[in-house]
This record gives C-alpha cells, structure tokens and sequence, in this order.
C-alpha cells in the first residue's frame, strides 16, 4: 500500500465518546490494520517531508518515575531501582541513530535524568547537529529533587532554563495529592532554582 493511503486513511468510526488515535491500537486504527512495520516504514522513509521538521525540532527525554501522584493521568511505572546510567546509554544509542534522519536544524531540549547523562546528550546533539545558540534547554524536575549541587550541575551541563511541579503550596492538598514535598520545600525549590538559572 502506497505511503499516501497509509498515511492519511482515517477509521470509518472510533465509538462514542473514543479519543484513540487513528494510528494507535484500537481496532479501527492503522497499527492495528496494517501492523506496525508498515507504520514504522512509512514514517522512516519520509521524516523529511513532515512540515514540523523543516521548521525545526525537538527532543523530550524524560527518565523513569520515582513516586505516582494521584493527580497524574500518565501511563506512569514507579521504579525502585532505576537503571540511570543504562538509561543514559540507550538514549545516546537511540539519538544516534535517529539524528541521522533528521535535518540539522535548532532544537530545544527538555530532560529530566542525571546531571551526567543531561551533558553527554547535550554534547552528542551540539557536535551531531546544529545547535542553536539561543536553543532552550529545560530541566523538568520536583521541589524534593531540587538540590543546589545538582542544579549547579545541570547549569554547568548546559541547561539554560528550570521548571518546577508545583501543583500547590497547601500541605493538605499536597498530602491528598501523594506529593512528597511540603508548600516550604516547594517555596525552597523556587529559590534555588531562580537564584542558579536566572543569575547563572
């Protein structure tokens, strides 16, 4: 099947009140009609002509969860014991071979792992492609991961901005929330934050 009638068939019907994606699992979605090589093949073989590529791009890396928030309606696994530094090494994996489908073009980078790992991808993509000189690179992280050696090194790593889950400074809230931080460290968070990336 041509990569035009793949791409851009639509399912007859997704159901009442369905918000599946047409190319995901659901019954009537591509994957699941013409299996997911086919998918893979048709975006592989034309990236490039995506109109959000030409204009520029993007990373998201996002390292495994510690804690689950009731508030959270991610697909969400809490690990005990991540494997950070194994992570860190399938991503440089994955990036290599990715960024060779990819135009050299400005990104903006937004990472949450270790602060080792944040440099080795920060270098891979600035000596792989261009890298803005203006290029926002943004730390998502949570008032009890904010630590002011660790912020530091994220800085020193290259990351130019921070942004803080803050979902309220109320500690009954925060406890009905699961969050594992009170309204004083998420104030604490903020200071630290604000004194390392903004006078940085």
């Amino acid at each position: 099947m041509a990569h035009e009638q793949v791409w851009f068939s639509r399912p007859r019907k997704y159901g009442k009140g369905s918000r599946e994606c047409r190319v995901s699992t659901h019954r009537m979605g591509l994957i699941r009609k013409y299996g997911i090589n086919m998918s893979r093949q048709c975006f592989r073989e034309n990236a490039a002509d995506i109109d959000s590529l030409k204009s520029g791009f993007g990373f998201y890396l996002n390292s495994s969860g510690l804690f689950k928030c009731v508030f959270c309606n991610f697909n969400k696994y809490v690990v005990k014991f991540p494997a950070v530094e194994q992570m860190g090494s399938a991503l440089l994996t994955e990036l290599k071979y990715r960024t060779r489908h990819l135009p050299k073009q400005h990104l903006i980078d937004s990472v949450e792992p270790q602060p080792k790992i944040v440099a080795d991808i920060i270098s891979f993509i600035d000596n792989n492609l261009t890298l803005s000189s203006n290029a926002e690179i943004t730390i998502e992280t949570n008032p009890t991961l904010v630590e002011i050696d660790k912020m530091r090194a994220f800085r020193e790593a290259g990351v130019t901005r921070c942004s803080i889950g803050i979902q309220s400074f109320e500690d009954k809230v925060l406890k009905w929330m699961n969050r594992s931080h009170t309204g004083k460290d998420a104030v604490k968070a903020i200071n630290v934050a604000t004194n390392i990336f903004n006078n940085g």
